[in-house]
């Protein structure tokens, strides 16, 4: 079972929330990865399985390790691997979060292009310049069965991000 395009910082991805159901079951005896860090980037999660298997009695092997993580080495073994990758995980975020402030700070354009209409735009920044809430907007545009680029309702969230768009600023500008 795989969950691809889904973090491994997350314990609540479908595929393996089926997999542990299927191993609390005991429609298996042993769990395989193709190493530890595919399995969880966070500690407590990680050690949070590994313990599951060792109460439920089954095992979790390791292809990439080859530890053998029913023994007290090698949880040992298996919490400095989960430690690394935990560690791997923020590193990362804190890269792409400097990278993204970087790209910003060179006038780099990041997202995706606001595709309303300019009477649209105009027309909430009019609202929002009255006093309306970005709560009122948003159900207002609802009941008025205006859609989001997705086609669907509005939340102060989106109305959020229409206001602090690049069109937004650029049309508010001319």
């Amino acid at each position: 079972m795989a969950d691809a395009g889904l973090s491994g910082s997350r314990n609540d991805r479908p595929g393996l929330q089926l997999v542990l159901g299927r191993m609390r079951r005991k429609e298996a005896s042993f769990l395989v990865v193709a190493k530890l860090d595919r399995l969880s980037r966070s500690i407590r999660d990680g050690a949070d399985v590994i313990d599951q298997a060792n109460r439920q009695r089954w095992a979790l092997v390791d292809l990439g390790s080859g530890v053998d993580m029913s023994t007290p080495a090698g949880e040992m073994v298996a919490g400095v691997l989960l430690s690394a990758a935990q560690y791997e995980r923020r590193l990362i975020g804190v890269r792409t979060k400097e990278g993204l402030a970087s790209a910003k700070a060179r006038g780099v354009s990041l997202g995706k292009p606001t595709a309303y209409p300019d009477e649209l735009l105009t027309r909430i920044h009019r609202m929002h310049g009255h006093g309306l809430s970005l709560r009122k907007i948003a159900e207002m545009l609802t009941n008025e069965g205006v859609t989001t680029t997705k086609g669907g309702r509005w939340h102060a969230s989106s109305v959020r991000s229409v206001l602090n768009s690049e069109r937004m600023g650029a049309l508010v500008a001319a």
